[in-house]
């Protein structure tokens, strides 16, 4: 007799109990949420608003056709939703188990016999014969979830759901936030074209009307070669221009989910207006940014599986059943008299596997610790986000009011300029150079004005904004 069956039954029972409650660890600890001040280092007022959508934001209809666009097409955000829709699977998939398992058989098999040692006198030496037998039924089995084992693993699929849909979210809101940086990128890149064909064409005319005044005798050929020079790096930087053009166009469409050809145009006639946007408060943040709650998602579906793995040092209780039919002929399945059935409970627990379970929820833990600091450091990383946004606005802001006012007094000292020079008072080359200033300062306004523009998409997005709430 095995030593197991001289036991009593609750015997084994309470050695199995006994073996599962020595556990030697407590349940980690709810993860405490980041101590935040007031307000934005950054911000001029505590006014908190929401976000608004980058459309509204801009006042750019054209740019909320493009941003749905790209949430409708792009590769990498149909990527994200199917990762959703798995973990959806996945959480069905963990709400099934409370539920008994029922499953249907059916089978027919064939069978030879062979009867050693005996013959039959006159006939073959060894004795045989053959059989059929056709079989039907239902197997059922159902465990208890005695010690939240099963509740566990549905928190854990739960909370893993929850991130994917923050994480398609945060992938949604980065879509947003560059497709606008990728629209004004372009209408920058179109508006540096354009002064460039205008420097080309200015240019062009002064090297006309120098070359006439030489051939007339009242200029110089050193006049008309300075202005083949300016002329020459003139169309220089008009291709250089192009080409940044017809990039950021590529890279839209391709956001877009387009066949990247460099074509897409631009109708609005120069870069927003931007009307003052105040911040909110750092703790908004928690509710608001997509990827900080997946992060803690994250940390709830770790602790969840925690629960997993500490449940998995108890026994495990199990019931199963079966219920059938089983014949050596096909027509006797439906017949009573040939019904077989089972019923058993099983008990298992472990009693020694090396410290193999403690182990497992050790390292749970650990991973606990590590999705908690990381939680940690993307809020602060968040607020930096917004701080560094908020101190860029402030400082680009200021950049481009003087800015303006130097390409007003540039254009202003140019028309001078040209005024004297046609009384020929100076030469041609304070002309050139007077030219060459109005074209830097223009440039140079124009970028400022785009990275204002950037830095405010970017800013939107760091407060959670930039598309409307699902």
């Amino acid at each position: 007799m095995p030593i197991y069956q001289s036991f009593p039954g609750w015997v084994l029972f309470g050695a199995l109990s006994l073996a599962a409650c020595h556990t030697g660890a407590e349940r980690p600890q709810a993860m405490a949420r980041p101590t935040l001040p007031p307000g934005f280092a950054g911000e001029a007022d505590a006014q908190s608003i929401a976000p608004v959508p980058f459309s509204e934001a801009f006042g750019d209809e054209r740019l909320g056709v493009l941003i749905e666009e790209a949430l409708q097409r792009n590769q990498d955000l149909g990527a994200a939703a199917a990762r959703v829709l798995a973990s959806a699977a996945v959480w069905k998939g963990a709400q099934t188990q409370f539920a008994p398992s029922v499953d249907a058989t059916a089978g027919v098999g064939r069978s030879k016999q062979v009867f050693v040692g005996l013959p039959i006198p006159g006939g073959p030496n060894v004795l045989s014969s053959y059989s059929t037998a056709w079989d039907a039924g239902l197997n059922a089995s159902w465990e208890p979830d005695f010690w939240g084992r099963l509740s566990a693993g549905e928190r854990a699929a739960e909370a893993s759901l929850g991130a994917q849909a923050e994480e398609w979210r945060a992938a949604r809101l980065s879509i947003a936030a560059s497709v606008a940086k990728g629209w004004y990128g372009l209408l920058a890149s179109r508006l540096q074209r354009e002064w460039a064909e205008e420097a080309v064409q200015a240019w062009s005319a002064s090297l006309q009307e120098a070359a006439a005044r030489r051939d007339a005798g009242v200029g110089t050929a050193l006049d008309v070669a300075l202005l083949e020079s300016r002329k020459a790096s003139a169309e220089a930087n008009l291709a250089a221009r192009r080409e940044a053009e017809a990039g950021a166009a590529r890279s839209l469409e391709i956001l877009l989910g387009r066949y990247p050809q460099g074509e897409l145009s631009t109708d609005a006639p120069t870069l927003p207006e931007l009307a003052p946007m105040p911040a909110g408060v750092p703790a908004d943040l928690l509710a608001r940014r997509p990827d900080l709650k997946a992060a803690e998602w994250r940390v709830q579906a770790l602790q969840a599986q925690w629960d997993v793995a500490q449940a998995d040092l108890y026994p495990r209780f199990v019931l199963t059943g079966s219920l059938g039919q089983t014949s050596d002929a096909l027509e006797d399945l439906l017949d009573g008299d040939f019904s077989v059935w089972s019923l058993a409970a099983r008990l298992t627990g472990p009693l020694w596997d090396g410290g193999r379970r403690k182990a497992v929820r050790e390292g749970v833990a650990a991973q606990i610790q590590e999705a908690e600091f990381q939680f940690m450091g993307r809020v602060l990383l968040a607020c930096g986000e917004v701080e560094g946004a908020l101190n860029s606005e402030a400082y680009l802001a200021l950049q481009e009011r003087s800015l303006d006012a130097a390409r007003s007094a540039a254009a202003q000292a140019r028309d001078l300029v040209q005024a004297r020079r046609d009384q020929g008072l100076i030469p041609i080359s304070e002309v050139l150079e007077a030219e060459r200033a109005r074209i830097a300062a223009e440039s140079e306004w124009l970028r400022v004005r785009e990275q204002r523009v950037l830095r405010r998409i970017e800013l939107i997005a760091a407060l959670g904004g930039g598309l409307e709430l699902d």
